[in-house]
C-alpha cells in the first residue's frame, strides 16, 4: 500500500545517501546517526531530500575560494593560503553549513556567503536568487565548541547561532573568515572615527589660536579647507555605519516578500 511505498522510498534515499557519504570520505550509518543527536539520518531537512542523489558541495577553503563549483564531493583539508588568496582576489567565502533552528528543533542545511564585512547571508540553496536571512556580525563573536568537532557558535548581541560544517576540517576556515570579516569592519569604523576625531581636534586648535589675533587671509583659507575635510570624513563615517543597516533592511524586505 501507500505505507509500503513510503518505506521503500525512504530506504532507497538512505542507501543513496550512505553511498554518497562513503564517496565523500566518511560513512553514515544506514539506520541513523548516534542516539540523542539532534540531526536526522541525512543531516538535512525533508525539503532538501531531492538533493541526496547529488554529491555534496565543498566547504570553505576548497573550491568555494577557487571557483564556483558547488558539486564537488571531494573533501580537502582546510588550507589558510587558499582562504587568503581568495579574499585577495575578491571572492567572498561561501559554502554549505548546518544551522540549528530552535522552532523546528532540527538542523537545516543552508548556503552561507560573506559578501561584505560585517554581514553573513544564508540561502536555502546556492542557486537561490535572494537570501533567506542575514546575520549582523558587527560586534559579534565566533566561538569554537568542544562538544562536537564540526560545531561553532556565532554570538550576535543576544542571539546565538549554532552552526555545523559539513566536515570537521572546514570549521577552522569558517572561524578564520568570520573573524576576519568582523575585524575588517571594526577596523574600518575605528580608522574613520580616529581620522574624524583628529581633524575635529585640529580644527578646534586652529580656531582657538586664530581667535587671539586678527585672522590673515591664508588662515581663513586653512580653516575653510579643514572644515571641508572634516565634513567629508563625517560623511564617510555615516556611510560606513549605515551601509550594513541599509543592506540588512533590503534583505528583510526581500524576506517578507518571499514569505508573503
Amino acid at each position: 500500500g501507500e505505507r509500503g511505498k513510503v518505506a521503500r522510498l525512504r530506504n532507497r534515499l538512505r542507501r543513496r545517501a550512505h553511498k554518497n557519504a562513503k564517496a565523500d570520505g566518511h560513512a553514515l550509518s544506514p539506520t541513523g546517526l548516534t542516539s540523542g543527536s539532534p540531526e536526522r539520518w541525512s543531516g538535512i531537512e525533508d525539503a532538501d531530500s531531492e538533493e541526496l542523489s547529488q554529491t555534496r558541495g565543498p566547504g570553505l577553503g576548497d573550491e568555494d575560494l577557487a571557483g564556483d563549483d558547488h558539486n564537488s564531493g571531494v573533501y580537502r583539508k582546510y588550507d589558510p593560503r587558499r582562504l587568503r588568496r581568495g579574499l585577495k582576489e575578491g571572492r567572498a567565502p561561501s559554502g554549505y553549513c548546518y544551522v540549528w533552528v530552535g522552532n523546528f528543533r532540527r538542523w537545516q542545511r543552508r548556503y552561507f556567503v560573506s559578501h561584505s564585512p560585517g554581514v553573513l547571508l544564508y540561502y536555502k540553496r546556492s542557486n537561490c536568487k535572494g537570501p533567506s536571512w542575514s546575520v549582523n556580525l558587527r560586534g559579534a563573536r565566533v566561538l569554537m565548541t568542544d562538544n562536537h568537532p564540526r560545531q561553532f557558535v556565532i554570538v550576535s548581541g543576544s542571539v546565538l547561532y549554532y552552526m555545523r560544517t559539513l566536515h570537521k576540517s572546514y570549521r577552522q576556515g569558517w572561524l578564520d573568515s568570520l573573524n576576519l570579516s568582523i575585524r575588517t569592519f571594526e577596523a574600518a569604523i575605528a580608522t574613520l572615527q580616529a581620522d574624524t576625531n583628529k581633524n575635529i581636534n585640529g580644527a578646534n586648535l586652529n580656531l582657538g589660536a586664530e581667535r587671539k589675533s586678527t585672522p590673515r587671509p591664508e588662515q581663513v583659507l586653512l580653516m575653510h579647507n579643514t572644515n571641508q575635510e572634516d565634513q567629508l570624513i563625517k560623511e564617510r563615517v555615516r556611510e560606513a555605519m549605515t551601509r550594513v543597516l541599509t543592506q540588512q533592511e533590503a534583505f528583510q524586505r526581500e524576506l517578507r516578500q518571499v514569505q508573503a
